[in-house]
C-alpha cells in the first residue's frame, strides 16, 4: 500500500510541475510579445492574471483530486 501511495504522490508532483512549467512558458510568451510592442502593458497584466487565476485553479483541482 505505502508503494502505491508513493507513486500516486510521485505523479502528483510530476502534474504539479508540468503546470508550473506551462504556466512559466505561457508568461513568458505574454513577456515576449510586450517585449515587442505587441501588446500593451494592460493586455499584459490581463494575460497574466488570467494564466495565473488558471494555474492555481489547476493546483486546487488537482489537490482535490488527491483527496
Amino acid at each position: 500500500m505505502d508503494a502505491r501511495l508513493a507513486a500516486i504522490t510521485d505523479e502528483n508532483v510530476k502534474k504539479a510541475t508540468l503546470l508550473d512549467i506551462q504556466r512559466d512558458e505561457e508568461i513568458q510568451k505574454q513577456a515576449d510579445a510586450y517585449n515587442k510592442g505587441l501588446i500593451d502593458l494592460q493586455t499584459y497584466n490581463n494575460a497574466v492574471a488570467g494564466i495565473n487565476a488558471d494555474f492555481n485553479k489547476q493546483q486546487t483541482d488537482l489537490k482535490k483530486s488527491l483527496g
